[in-house]
């Protein structure tokens, strides 16, 4: 089964080194198709530029974007770094038809801070995930779910967007 990685512009080198070991053993044990990406351009315009730091995309679990996190940041900063990448994705795929239901995305992104340190915290809803990389597998594993019908859609979709330079400011 092909497993690809896609490198864009990387800003945490050895935690991206560590992420790649993980998804790649995860990939060889569980032998599906997928793709990891990093530096990932989700969008880009005038103001801002949107990268997500990984974005792995499977056959069998659909989408997980990561967040390569700091352990030293507070949990409120983690979880809103969260809500932001989960938001930017949700708004960036929905614009695709092939990727909704109704007014939803057909599939839950999951997404995941993975941190160098394990922290302590518990969340009854499940909906901050993180993670050491030694934990991803376990937690894909828990969390991911996916119809598998949407895969190819899915990845047409995102190797729809190339190398994405915003305009400079004032440009037209």
């Amino acid at each position: 089964m092909p497993f690809d990685i896609v490198r864009g512009k990387i800003t945490k080198p050895e935690q991206s080194n560590q992420l790649i070991a993980a998804v790649k053993e995860y990939m060889e044990k569980n032998t599906t198709d997928g793709t990891l990406y990093l530096g990932y351009p989700l969008t880009a315009n005038a103001d801002e530029a949107i990268t997500v730091e990984a974005l792995w995309v499977t056959e069998s679990k659909g989408m997980v974007a990561f967040i390569l996190g700091n352990s030293q940041d507070s949990i409120e900063q983690l979880k809103e770094q969260q809500d932001s990448l989960y938001y930017n994705l949700d708004f960036y795929l929905k614009k695709y038809s092939t990727l909704r239901k109704g007014r939803n995305l057909a599939f839950e992104p999951l997404v995941i801070t993975v941190l160098p340190d394990k922290i302590d915290y518990e969340d009854e809803n499940h909906e901050y995930l993180f993670c050491t990389c030694g934990e991803i597998a376990s937690l894909v594993d828990e969390y991911a779910t996916f119809d598998k019908k949407i895969y190819k859609q899915l990845c047409e979709v995102l190797q729809k967007v190339s190398e994405i330079k915003p305009r400079k400011k004032g440009q037209m």
